[in-house]
């Protein structure tokens, strides 16, 4: 079910994915986000959760020691794994790396930040069993909502930019001959996705431009485009922050925005239709919860606007994938992993709390009072995680 059309994708890019995912590389584990905002100090706490962690190889441990050793420096956010997890080692208040949780990297390689990274608070957790034999750890990232407001305006300049050669590229597409649809079509290609995707097709002999399409760019009049171009240039068209609330305004023509709440809300009508019926997808009743958090509506005629409450999408997340679900069986590879891990964490001292539940854990983060595991003695950010990658291959 695809109810991030381009329409929205600014604001859903991602969340569909935002359930129990495993990271790709050489390290593997089965993830949970959780996050929570607190009003009074008006900032946002994170909650990364690692079940099942395991090792390809030996030195792929010996890359979990280094991550360990480096738990204090590491801003891992929440986003979902897709084909890699990532995560920001810190260098100093304003430098950072990015660097992949799953696999070690050639290089650290700095790059400037663009808010001040000691705004953030790292809260490193401990590593913990669960079952018995899985192996799991957790941390926690507390970031100030003045710096996600100075993040949202650091980065808009170019999301500006990149709107902008997008608006023009389609006019260039229309004064070559190109089409510009109708919102019709645009509601019956996402009320299929509704539907079921597997009848989502293009006919076989249909050339370029002979069937609706799927971006929404090409179903804009030329009045939503100049208001468009109006708004990120001028700075109206932009996305702000109120609490745990981001919204994200667009201007555009009466007829547009009119047609584009219509389709979303019969896109939602749909989709509760069918599971009322029982005749819903697999998917769909996911893609619900995680999208009922998005509000979109007509600011004014000529004025749409997408917000997303970001305390509901957490509550949402955690209902799809219950982070204390049962784990997923473990196999001849997950077991031999776990053992790798286990071997490396031994030997380095590393401590693993046999007593610690991961209900406890969601109660504590959810009242509060999870408490964090700093190092005693911090090494130097990137310590260990470069010297990885050069024994890899042995």
């Amino acid at each position: 079910m695809r109810l991030s059309q381009r329409v929205v994708r600014a604001c859903v890019v991602g969340i569909l994915a935002l359930s129990t995912v495993l990271f790709s590389g050489c390290l593997n584990s089965e993830e949970a986000i959780l996050g929570r905002y607190d009003a009074a100090k008006d900032e946002f706490v994170f909650l990364n959760l690692y079940q099942r962690i395991s090792a390809q190889k030996p030195v792929d441990a010996e890359y979990l020691y280094a991550l360990w050793q480096n738990r204090d420096h590491l801003i891992t956010p929440p986003i979902p794994t897709i084909f890699t997890k990532t995560s920001v080692l810190r260098i100093s208040p304003t430098e950072f790396a990015v660097v992949n949780l799953g696999e070690s990297s050639k290089a650290i390689d700095a790059t400037l930040s663009p808010v001040s990274l000691d705004a953030i608070t790292v809260k490193p957790g401990k590593f913990f069993k669960r079952g018995g034999d899985a192996v799991c750890y957790y941390d926690q990232i507390v970031v100030p909502g003045k710096t996600i407001d100075q993040l949202l305006d650091a980065i808009q300049p170019e999301a500006r930019k990149s709107i902008v050669a997008s608006i023009r590229a389609e006019a260039d597409r229309r004064k070559n001959g190109g089409k510009v649809w109708g919102w019709d079509d645009f509601r019956k290609l996402r009320l299929k996705d509704v539907r079921g995707g597997d009848d989502v097709t293009k006919s076989p002999d249909a050339k370029p431009g002979e069937e609706p399409s799927d971006d929404v760019i090409q179903y804009l009049s030329a009045e939503t485009l100049d208001a468009l171009t109006k708004g990120v240039t001028d700075g109206t068209a932009k996305i702000s922050r109120k609490g745990p609330v981001f919204t994200m305004v667009v201007p555009g023509s009466e007829a547009d925005v009119k047609a584009v709440v219509g389709i979303v809300q019969d896109m939602r009508t749909e989709a509760a239709t069918l599971l009322q019926k029982g005749t819903a997808g697999k998917d769909v009743g996911m893609a619900k919860k995680l999208t009922d958090p998005i509000a979109v509506r007509a600011a004014s005629p000529t004025v749409l606007e997408l917000s997303i409450d970001v305390t509901e999408l957490f509550k949402a997340m955690e209902d799809v994938k219950p982070p204390a679900a049962a784990l997923e069986p473990s196999n001849e590879e997950t077991t031999k992993g776990t053992a790798a891990v286990m071997a490396v964490l031994k030997e380095k001292g590393v401590p693993v709390d046999a007593t610690l539940t991961v209900d406890q854990i969601l109660a504590q983060f959810k009242d509060g009072t999870l408490p964090a595991n700093p190092s005693e003695k911090p090494v130097k950010p990137g310590e260990g995680m470069v010297i990885a990658v050069k024994e890899e291959g042995k």
